[in-house]
C-alpha cells in the first residue's frame, strides 16, 4: 500500500520541480534575477563601485548621511534605475529630518540589517520609506522600526512602501502606522505587477477605509506574509474615527447634506484590507477590528474578489457587519468585458444633455444651477470614459513583463518544494509501516477460535475492504509513477539536462498532471476506508480478553495511526502542490486577466459621476410640469441612457441579482478547482470571530454592497429575488475550528450570509451562535445560493432559523450534517432551519435540496421534519463508514473556554484547552481544566445534565463575583431577621454556614462568676477561594455587655481574645466546625450598692444618736 519506489519518488520531486523552475502552467520563461548571492565580490568600503555587472553600480550604505544622499538622488524617477545599494550596517534616525525616498527602480538589499528611529509625520499624497517602488525595484531583507503617521489627506500610508510595483522581500515593518483612505504596514498598494513575500509586520496599524497589516490594496500577489500587529483595534482608533465622521458632517451645508451616510472602518484585514490580486500561504495573529465598528472585517482580507489559498488565522477578528475569519466580504469577481461600448454609450449621454439644454433655452424654461452641474459632469463623464477605454486597451496590450518576473524567480517557487516533498516522503514511510502493522494483527487474531460468529462476519468484511482499497491504492501508486516517467521523459533529457516540450507534449503535460492529481484524490479514499475499517476491527477486539485479541488490537490500532498519518501528510502534499499551481497561475492572471487599480478608480470614478447626474435628473422630474414637453422626452431619453450604462458597468451584477425565474446552472467540480479569480481555498481559521451582522467562520458574507454597506444583511434581504451563483465567487476546501458569534442576524461556521457563489467541500467544527438574533448555520447563517458536500460537527445556538448546515438555505447538497443545538425557539433543524418555499402552497422545494445527511437523537431534518432524498437521518457508525468522511468525526472533541468579560451582553473567550471523547461516553467523564484565579471572583463551570457525548461540546466557564460574607440561616427570632452566625472570606455560591444553639458541651469554668450563657454549633461547607483553614466569625452578642466569649478545644472551654462588630463579637475559627459560647458576667453592682446604701444609714445613724446623746449631757 502506498509503496512509491525509490525511483517513483525522485521522479515526482524532478517533475515538480520542473514544473515550476520552467513555468509551465504559464509560458516558458528565460532569463534570471540578480539576487545578493550573486555578488561575488566582497563588500567594499568606498561608497560606490562598479557592481559586477559593470552595467549597473554598486552603492554601499554605512550611516544616515549615505541614506539622505540616496534619497536626495531618488527624486529623479530614472537615476535608481542601474542602481544596486547595499544596507552595510545598523542605521539610527533618531533626532534626523530624514524624510523619505521618493522613488526607487533599482536594488536594495538590507543584508538583515535594521534602520532603527524612523518617524515621519509630513504631508504627502503618498508616504513610506520608500514612497514608489517602481516595477524593476526590488527591495529586500530590511527591517524598519519607526512611526508613520501621515498628516494632511493620509491618502496611501504605508511602512516600507507606498505603492509598490516592484518586488518587497523578507522585509519587516515593526512600529505603526497610522493613515486614512490606504494603509498597510509593507505597502499601502501593491499594485498588479507589485509582489511581497516572505513580510512581516509587527506594527499596530489605523485606518479609514482600505487597512491591511501587509498591504492596504491589492491587486498583485502577496506570499508567505505574516501579520502580528493589531489593526484597528483601540479606543483611539474609534474615537479619531467619531472625530473625523463628525468634522466631515459640519464641513457639508445646504445641498451638500442630503442624503449624507458617512461609514468608515471599511475594509480591513490581517493582510490585506482589499485585494483583487492573490494572496497565498500569509497568516495573521493580530488582533482585527473593533467591537461593534467597521464593516468588512477579515483575519486576511477585509473584502476581496481575487484569489486567496492556504491562509491562516489565528487572532481575534471583530466588527460591525460583514466579518470573518479570513475574509469579511467576498464578492464576485466582475470586469468590465467592453469598455468601448461604455465610452461610446457615455459620448452619446453627452449629446442628450446638450440636446437637452438646447431644448431648454429654446423653450425659455429656466435654466438654474442643476443643469450647469449636469453639464459639467455630463462633460467630466465623457473624458472619464475616454480614458477608461484607452486605459483598458493599454492594459490589454501591456508587455507581460511581470510573468517573466514571476516565472524567472525559479528558486523562491522551488522554496515551497521542499514541504511537498518532504509530505510525499513521510506519507510514503508512514504507509510502509502499515503491512508490518497488518501483518502482527493477523498473527495475534490467527489463535483465537471464541469468536461469536457475528463478530467473525463483521472482521472478514473488514478485512475484505482493506484488502480490496490496498490493491485500488497499489494501482494507483502506478499511475502516479507512470505519469511521473511520463513528465520527467518530457522535461529532461536523459542525461538529466532540461528540454523544451513541443505543443503537443505540453497538451501530454497537462493529461499527466491531471492524472496524478486524480490518482491522489482515489489513494486518499482508499487510506479513509483503510483507516474506518481497522478502526471498527479495533473495537471488535476490544471485546474479548484473551491475550491474542488485547495483540490483534493494538496492531489494529497502531496500523489505523500510520494510516491516518500517512493520509495527513499526502492531504499536506496534494495542498502544497495545490500552492504551487497557484502561485504559477497567478503569474498569467497578473497581467493577462487581473484588474488595474487605474481601471478600477475609473470605473468608480464615472459609476460616482453617473450617480450625480442620476440624482440631478431626479430633481429635475419633479418639477416635470413646469417643462415643455420637448423638454420632459429629453430628460425621458437621458434616465434610459443612464440606465443603459449603469447596466453596462454592473453587468454581471445584473446577472447575479435576476428574479427568481433565474434558475441554478450545475457547477463542476472541475469549475469550482479552476476558478482563478473571486475565491477562497484551502484557508483555515483558528481564531474567535464576533460581531453584529454576517459573521463568519472564514467569510463573513458572499454578496456585492453597491453603495451601502448596510445592504445584504442576514434576515433582512428579500428572499423572494432569489439569488444565483457564480463560479467567480468560490469557497473550496476551507475549514474552521474557531468561535463565531453574532449579536443579530447572520451567523455561519463558514459564512455569515451568502446572495452569490458557491461553498464546497468546507468542514465547521467551531461553536455558531447568536446572542440576540437568528440565521444560525453551521455552515452558513442564511444562503440564497449553492451548498454542497460540506460537512459540520459543531454546537448551535440562537433564536429562529438555526440549521446544521444552514439557518435558511436554497441550495443544499451531499452535505453532512453532526450538530448540537443548545438553544433554538423555532425553525429549527439538523440540515436547516427553513428552505425555499412556494409563495401559493407553502410546500418547501426539495428538488433543491437533496443527498443531505444528519447524525441525531434530537433534531429532525428541515424544520423538525426528516424528508427522504433531501434531509434524512443516518447512524453514526454508518457516517464514520463513508470514505469521504472526515477523520475529525471519529473523535469527538470538548472545548473548554473562560469568559474574561464580566458583563452579561458581551464576551471575551480565552481557550482553556479541549480533550476528546467518544461518540457515546458519559458526560461525567468530562475532564474540567482549571480556571486561572482572578481577585475577587471565583471560576464557574455550567451545569451539564447527565447523558452521554454525542457531538462536538463546548463549555464556557464564567467569573462569578465571590461571597464575601455567608449567613447562617438560624436567625435571633422568628420577629427579628438578624443571623446567629456570619463567617468573612472569599466563598463560591455553594458556601453554607450552619449555627445552631445548643446545651452541650456544658459550659464549665473554674473561675465561674456567670448568670447565663449561649452555645453556638457553627459549621462551614462549600468551597473557601483563599484556601484559608481559619475563618473570622461573628456570633451575636445577646448581652451587650459584661461577658466573655469561650471556645471549646475538645477537652475543656478556653477564653478568646474578644472584638467588638456592630452587635456581633469576631472570633477565628481553626477548621470548619467550632463550639462557642458567650458569657453574661454576675453583676455584683447592686450588691455593692446596697452594702453602700446600708453603710451609709448606718452611719447616719451613729451619727444622729451621738448627737442626741450630747443634748442630753447638755
Amino acid at each position: 500500500m502506498f509503496d512509491i519506489t525509490l525511483k517513483g519518488r525522485r521522479h515526482l520531486v524532478r517533475v515538480l520541480t520542473a514544473v515550476t523552475t520552467a513555468g509551465m502552467i504559464g509560458s516558458s520563461l528565460p532569463g534570471s534575477i540578480c539576487y545578493a548571492g550573486d555578488y561575488g565580490a566582497p563588500a567594499v568600503s568606498v561608497n560606490e563601485t562598479l557592481s559586477d555587472n559593470e552595467a549597473r553600480t554598486r552603492i554601499d550604505i554605512y550611516t544616515e548621511e549615505d541614506l539622505a544622499e540616496l534619497a536626495k538622488n531618488c527624486h529623479s524617477d530614472t537615476w535608481s534605475e542601474d542602481k544596486d545599494v547595499f544596507l552595510m550596517e545598523d542605521i539610527s534616525l533618531s533626532g534626523n529630518d530624514f524624510t523619505n525616498i521618493p522613488t526607487f527602480s533599482g536594488y536594495f538589499d538590507g543584508q538583515g540589517h535594521t534602520i532603527r528611529g524612523y518617524v515621519y509625520g509630513g504631508d504627502g499624497y503618498v508616504t513610506g520609506l520608500f514612497r514608489y517602488a517602481d516595477e524593476d525595484a526590488e527591495i529586500k531583507d530590511l527591517t524598519l522600526m519607526g512611526t508613520v503617521c501621515a498628516e494632511g489627506g493620509k491618502e496611501v500610508t504605508g511602512g516600507i512602501v507606498g505603492i509598490n510595483r516592484g518586488l518587497v522581500s523578507r522585509c519587516k515593518f515593526v512600529g505603526s502606522v497610522e493613515g486614512k483612505n490606504i494603509t498597510g504596514g509593507i505597502a499601502a498598494i501593491n499594485e498588479a505587477s507589485g509582489i511581497i513575500e516572505n513580510c512581516e509586520n509587527q506594527a499596530s496599524i489605523s485606518g479609514y477605509y482600505f487597512t491591511g497589516g501587509i498591504t492596504g490594496k491589492n491587486y498583485g500577489l502577496v506570499n508567505f506574509c505574516n501579520n502580528k500587529g493589531d489593526i484597528n483595534s483601540s479606543s483611539e482608533w474609534v474615537t479619531g474615527d467619531d472625530e473625523m465622521n463628525e468634522n466631515i458632517i459640519n464641513d457639508l451645508t445646504g445641498s451638500e447634506l442630503r442624503d449624507v451616510k458617512v461609514m468608515s472602518g471599511i475594509d480591513t484585514g490581517g493582510v490585506a484590507g482589499y485585494s483583487k490580486g492573490i494572496l497565498i500561504r500569509s497568516s495573521n495573529d493580530g488582533t482585527i477590528g473593533y467591537p461593534h465598528t467597521g464593516y468588512n472585517v477579515g483575519g486576511i482580507a477585509g473584502r476581496q474578489s481575487g484569489i486567496i489559498t492556504s491562509c491562516v488565522n489565528r487572532g481575534s477578528i471583530r466588527g460591525r457587519k460583514d466579518v470573518g475569519g479570513v475574509v469579511g466580504q467576498m464578492e464576485p469577481f466582475l470586469q468590465i468585458d467592453d469598455t468601448e461600448s461604455v465610452s461610446t454609450s457615455v459620448d452619446q449621454l453627452h449629446d442628450m444633455i446638450d440636446d437637452l439644454l438646447d431644448d431648454m433655452d429654446s423653450g425659455n424654461a429656466t435654466l438654474g444651477s442643476d443643469f450647469d452641474e449636469l453639464k459639467n459632469m455630463a462633460d467630466s463623464a465623457l473624458d472619464t470614459s475616454d480614458d477608461l477605454a484607452d486605459n483598458f486597451e493599454d492594459y490589454i496590450n501591456t508587455n507581460t513583463d511581470t510573468i517573466n518576473k514571476l516565472g524567472d524567480r525559479a528558486d523562491d517557487v522551488t522554496d515551497m518544494m521542499p514541504e511537498v516533498v518532504d509530505n510525499v516522503t513521510a506519507a510514503a514511510d508512514k504507509a510502509d509501516g502499515v503491512s508490518d502493522a497488518l501483518g502482527d494483527m493477523s498473527d495475534a487474531v490467527s489463535g483465537i477460535t471464541d469468536f461469536s460468529d457475528a463478530d467473525k462476519k463483521l472482521l472478514d468484511e473488514a478485512q475484505g475492504k482493506i484488502d480490496a482499497e490496498r490493491e485500488k491504492s497499489d494501482e494507483q501508486n502506478k499511475i502516479i509513477s507512470e505519469n511521473a516517467a511520463d513528465i520527467d521523459s518530457i522535461l529532461f533529457n536523459e542525461d538529466g539536462s532540461p528540454r523544451v516540450p513541443t505543443d503537443e507534449e505540453r497538451s501530454k503535460l497537462g493529461d499527466d498532471m491531471s492524472a496524478i492529481a486524480s490518482a491522489g484524490i482515489e489513494q486518499e479514499k482508499s487510506l479513509i476506508i483503510i483507516s474506518e475499517q481497522l478502526g471498527n476491527m479495533e473495537e471488535i477486539y476490544k471485546k474479548y480478553v484473551t491475550e491474542g485479541a488485547k495483540d490483534a488490537g493494538d496492531s489494529a490500532k497502531e496500523a489505523k495511526k500510520r494510516t491516518d498519518d500517512a493520509l495527513d501528510s499526502l492531504q499536506k502534499a496534494q495542498n502544497g502542490v495545490s500552492d504551487i499551481v497557484t502561485y504559477l497561475n497567478a503569474s498569467e492572471d497578473l497581467k493577462m486577466v487581473g484588474i488595474s487599480r487605474t481601471i478600477e478608480d475609473g470605473q468608480d470614478r464615472l459609476k460616482s459621476q453617473m450617480d450625480g447626474m442620476s440624482d440631478i435628473m431626479g430633481r429635475m422630474a419633479d418639477d416635470a410640469e413646469s417643462y415643455p414637453t420637448q423638454v420632459n422626452d429629453d430628460i425621458r431619453k437621458i434616465n434610459d441612457q443612464l440606465k443603459h450604462i449603469y447596466d453596462l458597468l454592473e453587468d454581471k451584477a445584473e446577472d447575479l441579482n435576476d428574479g427568481p425565474e433565474a434558475s441554478y446552472e450545475d457547477i463542476s467540480e472541475l469549475a469550482i478547482l479552476t476558478a482563478t479569480q473571486g475565491k477562497v481555498s484551502y484557508a483555515l481559521n483558528e481564531g474567535e470571530i464576533k460581531g453584529d451582522i454576517n459573521i463568519g467562520g472564514i467569510a463573513g458574507s458572499m454578496a456585492l454592497d453597491k453603495d451601502d454597506p448596510e445592504e445584504n444583511a442576514a434576515g433582512s434581504v428579500d428572499i423572494s429575488l432569489g439569488g444565483k451563483y457564480t463560479s467567480q465567487n468560490v469557497l473550496y476546501y476551507c475549514t474552521n475550528y474557531g468561535y463565531v458569534s453574532s449579536k443579530n442576524d447572520g451567523a455561519g461556521g463558514i459564512v455569515g450570509f451568502m446572495k452569490h457563489g458557491v461553498t464546497s467541500d468546507c468542514m465547521a467544527y467551531g461553536p455558531v451562535e447568536s446572542t440576540g438574533g437568528s440565521y444560525v448555520g453551521g455552515i452558513c447563517g442564511q444562503s440564497l445560493s449553492v451548498i454542497r458536500d460540506c460537512y459540520v460537527l459543531c454546537t448551535l445556538s440562537g433564536d429562529n432559523y438555526i440549521g446544521g448546515i444552514a439557518g435558511y438555505g436554497s441550495t443544499i447538497s451531499g452535505c453532512y450534517s453532526m450538530p448540537t443545538v443548545l438553544e433554538a425557539n423555532g425553525k429549527c433543524g439538523a440540515i436547516a432551519g427553513q428552505i425555499e418555499i412556494d409563495d401559493d402552497t407553502e410546500v418547501p422545494h426539495l428538488e433543491t435540496v437533496t443527498g443531505n445527511y444528519y447524525v441525531s437523537n434530537s433534531l429532525y431534518g428541515i424544520d423538525e421534519i426528516s424528508y427522504g432524498g433531501s434531509a434524512e437521518p443516518i447512524s453514526y457508525e454508518d457516517l464514520l463508514a463513508k470514505p469521504e468522511c472526515p477523520s475529525a468525526f471519529a473523535h469527538l472533541t470538548i472545548r473548554y473556554y473562560i469568559d474574561l468579560d464580566e458583563r452579561d451582553d458581551e464576551s471575551d473567550l480565552y481557550d482553556l484547552g479541549s480533550e476528546d471523547l467518544s461518540y457515546g461516553d458519559p458526560l461525567t467523564d468530562l475532564h474540567y481544566p482549571d480556571i486561572p484565579a482572578k481577585p475577587g471572583y471565583y471560576g464557574k463551570w455550567p451545569d451539564i445534565e447527565s447523558g452521554t457525548v454525542s457531538g462536538n461540546l463546548v463549555l464556557v466557564a464564567e467569573y462569578v463575583k465571590a461571597v464575601e460574607v455567608v449567613e447562617s440561616d438560624s436567625r435571633e427570632s422568628a420577629s427579628a431577621n438578624r443571623a446567629l452566625v456570619l463567617v468573612d472570606d472569599s466563598f463560591d455560591d455553594g458556601a453554607v454556614l450552619k449555627a445552631e444553639i445548643v446545651n452541650e458541651p456544658v459550659f464549665y469554668t473554674d473561675r465561674g462568676g456567670f448568670e447565663e450563657h449561649v452555645i453556638y454549633h457553627v459549621t462551614v461547607s462549600g468551597n473557601s477561594l483563599s484556601g484559608s483553614t481559619v475563618f473570622r466569625l461573628r456570633l451575636l452578642d445577646p448581652y451587650g455587655k459584661k461577658r466573655k466569649v469561650f471556645g471549646y478545644d475538645g477537652s475543656k472551654w478556653q477564653e478568646l481574645e474578644l472584638e467588638e462588630r456592630g452587635g456581633y463579637i469576631e472570633v477565628r475559627m481553626n477548621g470548619t466546625e467550632g463550639y462557642f459560647c458567650i458569657a453574661k458576667e454576675n453583676d455584683y453592682t447592686v450588691i455593692y450598692v446596697s452594702a453602700a446604701c446600708v453603710a451609709i444609714l448606718a452611719l447616719i445613724v451613729v451619727i444622729s444618736t451621738g448627737r442626741r446623746r450630747r443634748k442630753k449631757k447638755k
